[in-house]
């Protein structure tokens, strides 16, 4: 047998994880083309409206979530979102992303998620109940303290 044979043999079995690894995320990274594609939607409507900063942390819950299906560090995991979320305990229980019913709406026909705010996880901070971020820490390292403490 040949080098180059034995060669591409071993390359062929490499493209194995590429292949596995879209298949275990394909929960994760439908979600995330439908949240990017209802944004480049609302973009095209509306470009001088803001995003909505729950949906950039559902976002952000599955950017994390994918992160973990990659390298498979539990602190990819923000418990403080994720595990309310389900996304967080049933990667750690089972493997796969779950999401709470309560949590992501969509209408009949529609395209969009919409975030119920009631059931978004928060803390009590200086007598002020406020949303839980998992963004926060990307925030701060990416752009400052001050990117992160800006009020809508």
């Amino acid at each position: 047998m040949s080098f180059f044979r034995i060669r591409n043999a071993h390359y062929n079995t490499l493209q194995v994880f590429p292949e596995c690894y879209k298949w275990t995320s394909f929960g994760i990274t439908s979600m995330l083309q439908k949240f990017w594609d209802a944004e480049l939607h609302r973009r095209k409507h509306n470009p001088t409206k803001y995003p909505n900063p729950f949906n950039i942390e559902v976002v952000s819950m599955l950017e994390r979530a994918l992160a973990f299906n990659t390298t498979g560090n539990a602190k990819c995991i923000h418990r403080g979102t994720m595990f309310p979320s389900f996304i967080g305990k049933g990667i750690v229980d089972r493997g796969h992303p779950a999401i709470h019913r309560d949590l992501l709406a969509r209408s009949e026909g529609d395209t969009s998620y919409t975030v119920h705010l009631e059931y978004w996880p928060t803390v009590k901070h200086g007598g002020y109940t406020q949303p839980l971020l998992s963004s926060r820490n990307g925030l701060i390292f990416h752009y400052s303290i001050a990117s992160y403490l800006v009020r809508l």
